[in-house]
C-alpha cells in the first residue's frame, strides 16, 4: 500500500468517518469531488467525440471542438482566479493563441510512447522514464511561463483539464504549503537534476505521484476509485465515459487527506 495514495486517506479528504469537529480537506480547500468531475464533463466530452479505442483519451484533433475545449477551459480558469495579479483577458489571448500547438505536440509524444494514462509510466525503462519525465515539466513549465510567476500552477491546471488521466494538479496553498510539508523529495528523482525550478517542482511532484502509484495495488486503486464515484453521486458509466483514468485525482485528494 502506498502511504499516500490509500482508503484511509481519501476518507480523511471527503470527512468519511470522521469523528473530529471542523471542516474536512474537502470542506477547507473548497475541491469537491462532485465539482472534480462535473466541470470536466463538457471538456472531456468535446475530446471524445474523436474518440478511437486505439488512441483514447490522446484524441485531440486540430479542428473546430479544440478552440472550444480551450475557450471553456479558460473561462473555468478565470473563475478560479487562477490568471492573478495578471489580466485574465490577456492571458487568455496569449494560450489561445498558443496552446493548440503545445498541447497537440504533447499528445503526440505521448502516442510514440504509448502513454496514456499515468500508471504506464511505471513500465518505461530508464532512458524512457527520464525522457517521460522531462516532457511532462516542460510542458508545464512552457504554459506557466505565460504568467510572470514562477510556479507550476497554471500549466498544471491547464494539462489536467485536458488530459486529467495524466496531470495532477499543483496548486501553492494548499499543495506545496500544506500537503507537501509532510513529504520527503527524493534526491534521486530525475527531477532534482532540472535547471528550471518550475520544472523541477513538478517533476518531483510528479515523480512523488509515479512512485506512490507503484506502491499501491490494483484492488486499493479500485477500492478508492468506487468510493469517490459513489461519493461523487454521478453514476458510473457517465465519470467511465469521460475518463480514462483516475489516479492523478484519486493521489491529489488522498494528498491533501493525509497532508492537511
Amino acid at each position: 500500500m502506498g502511504d499516500i495514495i490509500n482508503i484511509t486517506n481519501f476518507n480523511k479528504y471527503c470527512g468519511r468517518y470522521s469523528s473530529e469537529k471542523g471542516n474536512s480537506p474537502e470542506e477547507e480547500t473548497g475541491w469537491s469531488i462532485y465539482g472534480s468531475l462535473i466541470e470536466k464533463f463538457p471538456i472531456l466530452a468535446l475530446r471524445n467525440r474523436n474518440h478511437d479505442d486505439d488512441n483514447w483519451p490522446l484524441t485531440w484533433k486540430n479542428n473546430r471542438n479544440l478552440p472550444i475545449a480551450i475557450d471553456l477551459v479558460l473561462s473555468s480558469l478565470k473563475a478560479w482566479q487562477a490568471f492573478r495579479p495578471e489580466s485574465a483577458a490577456q492571458v487568455s489571448k496569449r494560450l489561445s493563441k498558443h496552446l493548440p500547438r503545445i498541447l497537440l505536440q504533447f499528445q503526440h509524444k505521448m502516442k510514440n510512447m504509448d502513454i496514456y494514462k499515468a500508471s504506464d509510466i511505471n513500465k518505461l525503462n530508464d532512458k524512457q522514464y527520464r525522457k517521460l519525465i522531462k516532457i511532462i515539466s516542460e510542458t508545464v513549465c512552457k504554459i506557466s511561463a505565460f504568467k510572470s510567476s514562477k510556479t507550476p500552477m497554471l500549466g498544471s491546471k491547464v494539462m489536467h483539464h485536458f488530459f486529467p488521466e495524466l496531470f495532477p494538479v499543483w496548486d501553492t496553498a494548499w499543495i506545496k504549503n500544506k500537503a507537501l510539508k509532510k513529504e520527503t523529495f527524493n534526491l534521486d528523482y530525475i527531477s532534482s537534476d532540472f535547471e528550471d525550478p518550475v520544472e523541477r517542482e513538478y517533476g518531483s511532484y510528479f515523480e512523488i505521484m509515479l512512485n506512490d502509484l507503484c506502491e499501491t495495488s490494483k484492488k486499493e486503486i479500485k477500492n478508492i476509485k468506487g468510493t469517490y464515484i459513489r461519493h461523487s453521486g454521478i453514476p458510473k458509466n457517465i465519470i467511465d465515459w469521460h475518463f480514462y483514468d483516475l489516479s492523478p485525482i484519486i493521489f491529489e485528494f488522498c494528498l491533501l487527506g493525509r497532508g492537511v
